[in-house]
């Protein structure tokens, strides 16, 4: 099991399992999956984890309610966010900036780029990845 752990909140279960795959280049990182929001905050109850990846358009909790929740609870409200999603605007982007969002990337991403954002965001909130 690796020292940090990423969860990758998607309803598409294509795009997880291609964030999956990105990310066990880097041997340190364990990846939990959610489908949509509520799922994802279920997965926080169980574990804690270093970084999240997130959609915003999903059933049940969309991307900017499982953010707001997040950003407002003690121990989730620092874990580094990377929103990937096909949809967004421009006045989407600034309302996930003034929540702290580190990231905002628009599918279809490269997965180095998930990678790179990873390596770039865990750091900030665990230590160096080695």
């Amino acid at each position: 099991m690796g020292r940090w752990k990423v969860l990758i909140v998607d309803d598409s279960a294509t795009f997880r399992q291609v964030f999956v795959e990105a990310l066990s280049k880097i041997p340190e990182l364990t990846c939990i999956q959610a489908a949509d929001g509520a799922e994802g905050i279920r997965c926080l109850v169980i574990d804690h984890v270093d970084l999240i990846i997130t959609d915003l358009q999903m059933p049940v909790m969309n991307g900017f309610a499982f953010i707001s929740y997040l950003r407002h609870r003690e121990d989730t409200r620092h874990v580094p966010i990377v929103v990937v999603t096909s949809a967004g605007t421009e006045s989407d982007q600034q309302k996930l900036e003034a929540a702290g969002i580190r990231a905002f990337l628009r599918k279809p991403v490269a997965p180095d780029c998930i990678v790179a954002c990873a390596i770039a965001l865990i750091p900030q909130s665990t230590g160096p990845l080695p």
